[in-house]
């Protein structure tokens, strides 16, 4: 066999580099300088390649600056709150790193955040469903859906091309809304009281009908009265319904009659 056939036969994996070199032993003033400049094809053995999205996976991540922010892609999350913990957990199947000051996430995961006074979330190509309670919350949706029962004073919400649904607690005092194309579904509590400026472009912004008004006119509503609150929404091309959560009064409704009392 000459060289040029052992070396093909190495190439191919039809012999290994053990016989090859067995084979051009006598030739030893060009065995090792052929041997060096050989192109292998391919490793004859096959690789096993580690497929981490299907693990589980369970981490911890510090907070950052005193605030959470998480970066959500592709995935389906679930969010809780936990007053017991100081940092940020997660649970599920992904990839979760910390780039910077945000957690990455691309899976599917429970999150459990502490107590903070800020809360930045970015959704992209997602579902996000949970609870958060925070001073100050942060929303950016890209594209997906979002679903979150919010306690927070000050709100922020962006949404591209996302459907958005979210239910505030009496302690909101400011929102700012900001949709393009998507649709955002705001329900607060049938107690609030404050201002509400509109400002649409191409889109729709409407109230439910229980809405009750003290003044209406030129993208300025007041519901309630002498309230104190400030909710501003403007639209482009998307739209925004305003309304009051009657989920949350069903919900308040079976506790009491569990509880032994009477519903409204």
């Amino acid at each position: 066999m000459d060289k040029l056939e052992i070396l093909r036969k190495l190439a191919k994996g039809e012999i290994t580099s053990e016989e090859a070199f067995e084979l051009l032993k006598g030739e030893p003033e060009h065995t090792q300088e052929i041997f060096e400049k050989v192109k292998f094809l391919g490793d004859p053995t096959p690789k096993v390649i580690h497929d981490t999205l299907n693990e589980h996976t369970e981490k911890i991540f510090p907070l950052k600056n005193n605030a959470v922010s998480l970066d959500l892609t592709r995935g389906k999350y679930t969010l809780k709150c936990d007053e017991n913990i100081s940092e940020i957990q997660i649970f599920g199947k992904g990839s979760a790193e910390q780039v910077d000051k945000s957690v990455k996430l691309f899976g599917k995961f429970e999150i459990l955040i502490p107590k903070v006074p800020t809360v930045n979330i970015s959704l992209s190509t997602g579902s996000l469903r949970g609870e958060v309670h925070t001073d100050t919350l942060n929303v950016a949706v890209n594209t997906g859906s979002a679903q979150l029962n919010i306690d927070c004073q000050v709100c922020n919400i962006a949404n591209k091309l996302g459907s958005i649904s979210v239910s505030f607690d009496e302690g909101l005092k400011v929102l700012n809304v900001t949709n393009k194309l998507g649709s955002i579904d705001i329900k607060v509590p049938r107690s609030f009281n404050g201002v509400v400026n509109t400002s649409r472009k191409f889109g729709n912004i409407s109230f439910s009908s229980d809405v009750i008004f003290s003044y209406s006119k030129f993208g300025k509503y007041i519901v309630g009265v002498n309230g104190d609150a400030v909710v501003n929404i403007a639209t482009k091309l998307g739209s925004v319904e305003f309304g009051y959560d009657t989920g949350g009064e069903i919900n308040e409704d079976i506790q009491v009659q569990e509880e032994g009392g009477s519903g409204r």
